[in-house]
C-alpha cells in the first residue's frame, strides 16, 4: 500500500556540486536516494542524495539535502 507523502517541517541544509555545465537543449533527469533516516519523538531527519543526469548519462550535478519531517499518523 502506498505511503502518504512526508510533511517537511524544515529544510535544514544542502551541499551541491556542479560537475559540468548544462547547455540549452540538454535533456536532464534526476535520481534520488534516501541515505539517512534518523527517528525523533515527533518526526525525524531525512538525508537524500540527488543526481542530475544529462542525455549522455553524465552526472552534471549532485548533492545532499537534509529535511526535518513530521511523524506520519499511525
Amino acid at each position: 500500500m502506498p505511503q502518504p507523502p512526508l510533511a517537511v517541517l524544515a529544510f535544514m541544509g544542502f551541499e551541491w556540486v556542479v560537475d559540468m555545465p548544462l547547455r540549452v537543449g540538454d535533456t536532464i533527469h534526476s535520481r534520488s536516494k534516501t541515505t539517512i533516516k534518523r527517528s525523533m519523538r515527533d518526526g525525524g531527519v531525512i538525508v537524500e542524495e540527488r543526481q542530475v543526469i544529462n542525455q549522455r548519462g553524465e552526472v552534471v550535478q549532485h548533492g545532499k539535502f537534509t529535511f526535518l519531517v513530521a511523524k506520519r499518523p499511525a
